[in-house]
């Protein structure tokens, strides 16, 4: 188990905020969490192609980088890679204990420890994460994600006191990020293998 507290600067999260919408509407964390999968999933998608998993579709890093670079258009990329990155979104009702689950499922970049330490530091987790911006640096700007777990996934804990993520990078083991919300845990996140099925 890995234990993270969330922190911030307030100056930093006021200027965040100001002239912002994002509290105004208690729901607007459903989009983030929306959102956050769109992003996910777009780094995700350039990872893989400027790692050379999509040369059956004709799409290598050579092609990208040196042919197209920052110009490649969206209608260059085989529609079967972006259907690759579906994202569902699961709404469960449990009327014995009048609770809503909602479940967003997303097949992108996943979320590791290291991740977790700049989501803790607010408002700073994809301007400062050398992963992401690994990533980041050669997409064309209609590829860039919007925000990628920023501040605007604080606007969740209006609706809830915890946030779980099940994360699962290639050839790691699946991982459990719990958020807890500043009010009802400091802001404590956890980190926890999820043990294999032996079956």
């Amino acid at each position: 188990l890995q234990s993270f507290q969330m922190n911030m600067s307030q100056d930093r999260v006021l200027n965040l905020l100001k002239g912002s919408s994002i509290y105004q509407n208690m729901y607007v964390g459903i989009r983030e969490m929306i959102q956050n999968a769109v992003d996910a999933s777009l780094l995700e998608m350039w990872k893989n192609i400027i790692h050379n998993e999509y040369t059956n579709y004709e799409l290598t890093k050579d092609t990208v980088l040196n042919l197209y670079g920052k110009d490649i258009k969206p209608w260059q990329i085989n529609k079967d890679i972006y259907s690759k990155f579906t994202i569902i979104v699961e709404l469960i009702c449990d009327k014995d204990q009048q609770k809503l689950e909602l479940v967003v499922k997303d097949k992108g970049i996943a979320i590791d420890s290291k991740d977790v330490a700049y989501i803790a530091n607010l408002g700073s987790s994809k301007e400062k994460n050398p992963r992401v911006l690994e990533i980041m640096k050669t997409m064309p700007n209609w590829l860039t994600p919007a925000g990628f777990f920023g501040i605007g996934l604080q606007s969740v804990f209006q609706l809830t006191d915890k946030i779980e993520f099940y994360s699962r990078r290639k050839n790691l083991s699946e991982k459990l990020i719990v958020m807890h919300s500043y009010n009802s845990n400091k802001g404590n996140i956890e980190v926890r293998e999820v043990p294999q099925d032996p079956s």
